[in-house]
């Protein structure tokens, strides 16, 4: 079986407000598996996740799945960007929820989402909305799951089970998290992004 492969070819990126140029003609290839960024706060960890995502763009550089250019429309299909930040409703909870496939609606049983839950989205807690954001996530089933601190206010329930649910995940995830014990049950490689470089 041939792996899938995400690859990231010469890519230049800065913010328009800051002057540190945060990657130069950087290249790094993912393959299917897990693999966690890692590196010291500000050295572009989500920003790389954004970009993959195309929630924003790279200035100059490709970014190819199976050797296919990853355009705005290819991510939105086959690419989910998991948000450290759980303020917004996921755009898929609600048809996600109700659909009829039973392979879709599992990860909300699985994960203890009720109806009830869904009706008051701005009372819920943290550890609810991050539940319900990983849910809607892997009711995708994404070719490339991008997940930026995951374990953020979720119970030690919630995080074996989605311990044990990404381990046997066979599409490629990349993740972004300071829990230590979480990268070491999951991860199979660890890739240190350093000032614009990769280790």
């Amino acid at each position: 079986m041939i792996s899938n492969f995400l690859q990231i070819n010469n890519l230049t990126f800065s913010y328009s407000n800051s002057s540190t140029q945060l990657f130069d003609d950087f290249s790094l290839t993912f393959y299917d598996g897990w693999t966690t960024l890692a590196g010291s706060n500000g050295t572009g960890k989500s920003t790389l996740l954004k970009l993959i995502a195309s929630h924003i763009f790279c200035e100059d550089g490709k970014i190819l799945f199976n050797g296919n250019l990853v355009t705005k429309e290819f991510a939105e299909q086959k690419i989910i960007y998991c948000s450290q930040e759980t303020s917004q409703i996921p755009e898929n909870l609600y048809v996600a929820f109700w659909s009829p496939e039973n392979d879709v609606r599992k990860f909300f049983s699985m994960l203890q989402i009720t109806e009830a839950q869904l009706e008051r989205w701005e009372t819920l807690s943290g550890g609810e909305k991050k539940r319900i954001q990983i849910a809607c996530a892997l009711a995708e089933n994404p070719d490339v799951l991008l997940l930026d601190e995951p374990t953020n206010d979720l119970d030690i329930d919630a995080i074996n089970w989605l311990e044990e649910f990404l381990i046997n995940f066979e599409n490629t995830v990349i993740v972004v998290s300071h829990d230590r014990h979480f990268l070491n049950k999951v991860c199979t490689h660890i890739a240190d992004i350093d000032y614009g470089k990769i280790k």
